[in-house]
């Protein structure tokens, strides 16, 4: 059994990421950070007035490979309800930069019959990178 958690980041004004979307994703960028076991999300700054800061995301089963780049993950033809990305074996395990941004973990259970198993995503925002690991 795969469990494949999802978020799609968002880092900055909604308004104006869904207006000017084709410019400001050129400021995304968002990878795995290896010391926290984490995707990390960030804009760059580009105006005095925004607020800088890095979203992450990460789950407490180990994890096997991740994405971040959101076209990849949906695929050409590839939707929220049907992404490409969950058909193949291993996610991209590659950063984005310029581009959509989503954090999607990568996880595999061998479960028994009748045997459960719980795991928790934890999903945040800090103002300093440093405070991750």
């Amino acid at each position: 059994m795969e469990a494949f958690p999802f978020v799609e980041f968002v880092a900055g004004d909604v308004a104006l990421e869904t207006h000017y979307r084709n410019i400001l994703m050129l400021y995304n960028e968002a990878t795995f950070d290896t010391g926290s076991k984490a995707i990390v999300a960030h804009k760059y700054p580009f105006k005095t007035w925004h607020k800088p800061g890095y979203a992450f995301m990460s789950a407490t089963f180990p994890i096997e490979s991740y994405e971040c780049r959101r076209d990849t993950f949906f695929g050409r033809y590839g939707s929220e309800a049907d992404p490409e990305g969950l058909t193949k074996k291993k996610l991209s395990k590659k950063p984005v930069r310029g581009e959509d941004m989503v954090g999607v973990l990568q996880g595999t259970f061998q479960l028994k019959p009748g045997e459960t198993k719980e795991f928790a995503v934890i999903v945040g925002l800090t103002d300093k990178r440093p405070e991750l690991a």
